[in-house]
């Protein structure tokens, strides 16, 4: 049960951490879908 609970571990944390990397890339490449999203709506980061 213990040995069981050790793979939950670490497959949910798998999991977490390439969700946050998939996230880098929209974040840092100015993907197209990032572009659409702000310039669409009426906030943008570039207007802080």
């Amino acid at each position: 049960m213990k040995n069981n609970l050790k793979y939950l571990d670490v497959i949910a944390k798998s999991i977490a951490a390439f969700i946050m990397l998939q996230t880098f890339y929209f974040k840092f490449s100015a993907s197209p879908e990032s572009v659409y999203i702000f310039s669409t709506s009426e906030w943008s980061p570039s207007e802080e």
